[in-house]
């Protein structure tokens, strides 16, 4: 539903979101045969189908846009009104999001307009968006690290379902602290199976007394992460380890802020060492491909990892890689090359690769902004001066 042709001849840039209708997905699982091959929801079935290489299942598939925000169009005046720039939209021939005039005292009214309205969508919704109509009031807002701040997004209550909890699995992570993950029995939620939430710390099962063999109910922070919503039995919190499960050393609890927590003593504790290598290595830092946790961990069992720097050296160690299970020389080649590419990097990668704790991407940014990228001035700052930043 995309124009092919458009009649304003300018640069525009606008954002929106490609969907499958629930029609157009009930209509594509019908000419699946196999029960276990149908699509779970649209959403999956979506992301899928603009991933997909071959354009023309693509195209079978009936993927549709809307249009929800217009970044810029050059030399169009829209008299600061986000109104005016969907009206602008549509005359370009563009479907645009279903929106509504509201003031703070129509806004109860509307929302509840929309929470019935989508009973019947043939469109899916998580959510609705609150934003202002005075374009140049929203953008004197100003934005966080990751968002604008001239809107809020609310979404819908979750769906929740019960199920029992199985057992308590402990993670250890780069910093030390143990991490608690409920496993339960697989319940349906938001159309995928899902058996495992994470439970953060000592705190939160406390709080929720969580106990084997209780009845919990859970549910999908924001339609994506699974978290527990309450324990229905509350048999209480037991049989916290005594040592790591990585390591065997001793853990202890540490309360921080008010929070307990459980955290390894062992400062070589082996999960430490892969899990601050994993970070290192992903996307966001040193972005070397070919490096996944089970391959740190198997390149640290055998000794060609200590430290970061050794990283750049594994072509010392070519012939026991390629003979590794998994890889060969054309995987061992690929590595290698990545290794190369994330030999010359920016500043910023390499702070946030450190796994320094409280400094994740926008505070490395924020601090390499602050030294002029300059990492000597960075490592010799005084407790005052980063206290300022």
């Amino acid at each position: 539903n995309i124009p092919l042709r458009i009649p304003y001849k300018g640069q525009l840039v606008l954002r929106g979101e490609a969907i499958i209708t629930y029609s157009e997905f009930e209509r594509i699982n019908e000419t699946i045969g196999d029960a276990d091959a149908k699509y779970k929801n649209p959403r999956n079935l979506c992301s899928g189908s603009v991933r997909q290489l071959n354009n023309e299942i693509t195209a079978k598939r009936n993927v549709r846009f809307y249009a929800f925000a217009l970044v810029s169009a050059r030399d169009v005046d829209f008299s600061n009104s986000r109104e005016q720039q969907f009206i602008w939209l549509k005359k370009q021939g563009f479907e645009v999001v279903e929106h509504q005039d509201v003031t703070a005292a129509t806004l109860p009214d509307k929302v509840a307009y929309f929470a019935e309205a989508i009973q019947t969508f043939d469109i899916p919704s998580d959510g609705l968006v609150l934003t202002y109509e005075d374009i140049a009031y929203g953008e004197s807002l100003g934005r966080t690290a990751k968002f604008p701040r001239h809107s809020i997004a609310f979404k819908w209550a979750d769906e929740i379902r019960e199920t029992t909890l199985s057992y308590i699995e402990w993670s250890p992570s780069r910093t030390g602290l143990i991490n608690p993950v409920a496993v339960f029995e697989p319940v349906e939620l938001e159309g995928t199976t899902v058996s495992r939430a994470s439970v953060h710390n000592i705190s939160i099962m406390e709080g929720l007394e969580l106990g084997v063999g209780d009845r919990i109910t859970v549910y999908k922070a924001n339609m994506i992460i699974p978290q527990i919503a309450d324990n229905l039995t509350r048999s209480g919190v037991r049989d916290i380890p005594k040592i790591c499960p990585v390591c065997g050393g001793e853990t202890e609890i540490r309360q921080i802020n008010d929070v307990k927590a459980l955290y390894c003593t062992n400062p070589d504790c082996q999960a430490k060492k892969i899990k601050s290598f994993t970070l290192f290595v992903s996307r966001d830092a040193l972005n070397i491909d070919g490096l996944s946790e089970a391959t740190l961990e198997k390149f640290i069992g055998a000794g060609f990892i200590h430290e970061f720097a050794d990283i750049f050296h594994l072509d010392r160690h070519k012939d026991a890689i390629v003979s590794m299970e998994g890889f060969g020389e054309k995987s061992y080649e690929n590595l290698i090359q990545a290794v190369k590419r994330a030999a010359s990097t920016n500043l910023v990668r390499v702070v946030y690769g450190l796994g320094i704790a409280g400094i994740g991407l926008a505070n490395a940014k924020m601090l390499c902004r602050h030294f002029h990228y300059d990492f000597d001035a960075m490592r010799h700052a005084s407790v005052e001066e980063l206290t300022a930043v």
